[in-house]
């Protein structure tokens, strides 16, 4: 009888023994399924990251064509205003030329004024990709915060499974 009781006692053991297993295997089953969507989210905002950078640098690429295309309209300014200096020393025709000069000296404010808008609304667009930036580089720590969190789980799981 003595013998049957440890018996009995035994197979309670094994059966919450086994019942521990599943629950162990259950949980590393969602430990994985968490894991592989943090992986997904991770290259995802990787792929973001990517996209933000590649506008910034076009951007960048954009402001200096932009400030290329200003320099030009101060040289051609400084040109006009050259020319307008030597024409001057022809009454008849410097009248005439004079107003050109006036026409394409607001032409030229006018481009430059085009340019100063485009170059701001660049720096605004800059500014958000860096903030948008800053928010997947937080993410991404996050991130690697869970995925060390859940290396931790899993040296605990893998433990209690070797005991």
């Amino acid at each position: 009888e003595e013998q049957q009781q440890i018996v009995s006692s035994l197979q309670v053991e094994l059966e919450q023994a086994h019942l521990r297993a599943n629950q162990l295997q259950q949980s590393d089953q969602d430990y994985q399924t968490g894991l592989e969507a943090l992986q997904a989210e991770l290259a995802e905002a990787k792929a973001v990251a990517t996209q933000l950078q590649e506008r910034e640098e076009a951007q960048h690429l954009e402001n200096t064509s932009l400030q290329a295309q200003l320099d030009e309209v101060k040289l051609q300014l400084s040109r006009l205003e050259q020319e307008k200096e030597e024409q001057a020393q022809t009454i008849n025709a410097a009248n005439a030329e004079l107003e050109e000069a006036r026409l394409q000296m607001r032409r030229l404010h006018d481009l430059d004024e085009e340019t100063q808008t485009a170059s701001s609304a660049l720096k605004t667009q800059l500014e958000e990709a860096q903030f948008q930036n800053t928010q997947l580089e937080n993410q991404i720590q996050a991130l690697k915060e869970d995925q060390t969190a859940s290396s931790m789980l899993q040296t605990q799981l893998e433990e209690a499974q070797l005991q």
